[in-house]
């Protein structure tokens, strides 16, 4: 499944599932060509802000929810 591209400022995720995290493979552009086990939840809940100043939040499952966390990560400084 697609998820249409997705602009948000300033968000926040939190875990939906209490079951912890799980370990996934990933890799990143930033880094070609290297591949690490990370921690993941498989669901997140999520709080942000669009481009026009309106706050929006949500459920993400998946890959969407493992792609929220890797890239709010990057705004953490985390690589």
């Amino acid at each position: 499944e697609v998820s249409p591209p997705m602009v948000m400022v300033n968000p926040t995720l939190w875990p939906l599932t209490s079951e912890g995290s799980e370990q996934v493979w990933e890799s990143c552009l930033s880094i070609p060509g290297v591949q690490v086990v990370v921690k993941r939840h498989s669901a997140v809940g999520f709080r942000a802000q669009r481009l026009d100043g309106v706050v929006v939040q949500g459920e993400a499952r998946g890959r969407l929810a493992l792609t929220m966390q890797h890239e709010v990560d990057h705004l953490n400084g985390i690589l």
